[in-house]
């Protein structure tokens, strides 16, 4: 006698079983890359913050430095390693990083050259910045205070030529809008910080 209601189970094929798994799967790898997004947006933006506030951070150290000196000869890199003035970044095999990961360099120029004597500026660089990093540096509202020394802000494209400058008069001043560093920010970018 059979009952109807106890019906026999066919085997699941294997294609079925992969099936069962892989939709499993799919979803779990779905659900990661939510809270991934989640997560790292408000991260890389604070990163971006702390990336913007560390340029203010060298630039403090480096006027304090040099407050008894006539100028700023002298200053680049390496000399600005030696003594001390990336305090606050990381520093890795004689390098120091800003909190996004990239390169610092201190001096004149795209390049960090030596500032000669008679120079009463330096600048802050920021090479290989990618597109969304260069947005949020040059979106970065700064206090009054921390922009009294800043001259203006350049963008180099990777070989070194200028896409846009700004200052504080002028036809591109700052502080710099969000929409005008989406329009002029690139893939590598460099950045360079002038103060005075």
């Amino acid at each position: 006698m059979k009952f109807p209601f106890f019906k026999k189970k066919t085997p699941l094929s294997r294609f079925q079983v992969l099936w069962k798994r892989q939709k499993a799967l799919c979803v779990l790898l779905f659900l990661i890359v939510i809270i991934g997004v989640i997560y790292l947006l408000p991260h890389s933006e604070k990163k971006a913050d702390l990336a913007a506030q560390q340029v203010m951070k060298v630039a403090e150290n480096i006027r304090k430095f040099y407050q008894t000196k006539p100028n700023y000869w002298g200053l680049q890199t390496n000399y600005a390693l030696r003594n001390g003035l990336f305090q606050g970044l990381r520093i890795q095999n004689n390098v120091a990083f800003h909190s996004l990961g990239g390169k610092v360099y201190v001096g004149q120029g795209v390049n960090g050259d030596v500032v000669m004597p008679g120079e009463n500026g330096f600048d802050v660089i920021y090479p290989d910045i990618n597109r969304i990093q260069c947005i949020a540096l040059l979106a970065h509202k700064f206090s009054d205070e921390q922009n009294l020394g800043l001259q203006h802000i350049a963008v180099f494209d990777e070989k070194g030529i200028l896409i846009a400058e700004f200052g504080w008069s002028g036809l591109n001043r700052l502080p710099i809008h969000e929409n005008m560093a989406e329009n002029i920010c690139m893939n590598n970018n460099f950045i360079v910080w002038s103060f005075e």
